[in-house]
């Protein structure tokens, strides 16, 4: 079933189906090593062409993609046994190149990888090391010739082409469940986000200007966080300090102006201080004092360059 929303067409499979599409199959650049008795001449490894077929000297052009080991085994038996009684032969598929699969994001080892037989979506990642622990979802992107995402948030991407699914990493992390168990198809794309951080802003007359992190912490004092920049120069007026909230999608919330001299002094409460927050504290110079209170009209990103001075 498929909703329009927007602009956007979600794909809301029935249920989430993670059954095994059944036995591996041999695929096109996939290497197969053949054994057969009293046969030297086709007892090697060969490549499967691009045309899915093996050149192989007595009996020809033989199919193999798409076929079981299993299944071609039987073919060159039937092949062989115009030349020999009884032929015995085995096959082992000895290098993967018809499963690749990228993944790239937040984990050790990016890049391309073999799937080398069915593999589930925890399996696939862990080909690239481990996810960081800033890994915060799974984008996983499939072309829709391969399928749908078995998935209940699965949507369709704009251009048609890709069927894609969000998965939080805490539902992948430790192997079990539906989320893992999501069989990956070759020429899938993973790609791990990382969780945008949580930072406090504070800049203008301190002694070191810069960010805070909230990295195990909701929130940080005021008196704190000025602590971490070296607090106020001489030339601060710590009567008109100036707050800004910045959500998540970059809208920010109105100028708050306070006077901090009694927070200092331990008379007032002190303001907790959570993600978003931009403190600005504003010259004595009345023309300074304009400057920063125009700073912030603007978004988010002139502070993306501040360094992380802490992080709680």
């Amino acid at each position: 079933m498929a909703i329009l929303v927007g602009a956007a067409v979600w794909s809301v499979p029935a249920a989430v189906n993670t059954k095994s599409p059944g036995p591996l199959r041999i695929g096109t650049d996939d290497t197969v090593t053949i054994a057969a008795f009293h046969c030297e001449e086709i007892s090697k490894s060969w490549r499967v062409g691009a045309s899915g077929d093996l050149d192989l000297p007595m009996v020809g052009k033989v199919r193999a993609a798409g076929l079981t080991v299993e299944e071609l085994e039987t073919s060159l038996r039937d092949r062989l046994g115009k030349f020999i009684r009884n032929p015995n032969v085995s096959v082992v598929v000895s290098d993967f190149r018809s499963g690749p699969v990228t993944i790239t994001g937040s984990v050790d080892q990016p890049g391309v990888r073999q799937l080398q037989g069915n593999k589930r979506l925890f399996d696939t990642l862990m080909l690239a090391g481990s996810l960081k622990p800033n890994a915060a979802a799974v984008i996983l992107s499939r072309r829709r010739e391969q399928g749908e995402i078995p998935w209940p948030t699965a949507r369709t991407s704009a251009d048609g082409a890709f069927s894609v699914a969000r998965i939080p990493v805490a539902d992948v992390r430790e192997g079990r469940g539906a989320a893992s168990n999501i069989l990956i198809q070759p020429d899938d794309v993973l790609t791990v986000e990382a969780e945008q951080p949580k930072l406090i802003h504070i800049i203008g007359e301190v002694a070191r200007p810069g960010s805070i992190e909230l990295a195990t912490k909701n929130s940080v004092p005021l008196t704190r966080a000025l602590a971490v920049v070296g607090g106020p120069t001489r030339l601060a007026s710590i009567r008109r300090v100036l707050l800004r909230k910045i959500g998540e999608n970059g809208t920010a919330s109105e100028v708050a102006q306070i006077d901090i001299r009694p927070i200092l002094a331990g008379k007032a409460l002190d303001l907790e201080l959570t993600d978003g927050y931009v403190v600005i504290v504003p010259s004595n110079d009345l023309k300074n004092y304009l400057q920063a209170a125009s700073l912030t009209a603007v978004n988010s990103g002139i502070f993306s360059g501040l360094q992380i001075l802490a992080r709680f």
